[in-house]
């Protein structure tokens, strides 16, 4: 139909015929050629503009280090940017819902929201429900990490 957008793929615009080879690569793989990637990006630009709507990361952007697009999906928060594989796609997410409210939880409490003596640093869900800085409950838990008061789904032993 002519009110239909024609959708186009990057190497449609440019012109370029070839395909993109699928390649196996691991995350620890993933998190190098990220970083890589970002050694290179213009100043104040980060990793971000990798992260598709739904945490995805867009690897048409990576091909001039990956020589290829990998065969599984990877998942960034874009809070932490901690990277996942696709079994684990549902963790950035809640991450991202999560560090929000401890950010704000923070600013406006000048607290973490943990409980006291909790020497894992438990992020306490009900701290932050009945402040009103989260909606629903995650089905994961995270704890406060050391880092510039970042959250992480691994214990404090396991961090």
């Amino acid at each position: 139909m002519f009110w239909r957008k024609n959708k186009r793929t990057a190497s449609q615009e440019t012109g370029d015929s070839r395909t993109v080879p699928s390649v196996a690569v691991t995350l620890q793989q993933v998190k190098q050629i990220i970083r890589e990637f970002e050694k290179h990006l213009p100043k104040g630009i980060n990793r971000t503009v990798l992260i598709g709507s739904d945490n995805e990361i867009n690897f048409e952007l990576l091909l001039p280090f990956l020589k290829g697009v990998p065969e599984q999906k990877f998942y960034m928060s874009r809070e932490s940017f901690e990277i996942f594989a696709e079994e684990e796609r549902h963790i950035p997410v809640w991450l991202d819902i999560v560090q929000r409210a401890v950010d704000d939880y923070m600013a406006e409490e000048k607290a973490a929201p943990t409980l006291p003596g909790d020497e894992t640093r438990k992020i306490s869900y009900v701290l932050l429900q009945d402040n009103y800085y989260l909606k629903e409950l995650p089905p994961l838990d995270f704890y406060l990490s050391d880092l510039e008061d970042l959250i992480t789904h691994l214990p404090a032993d396991n961090a």
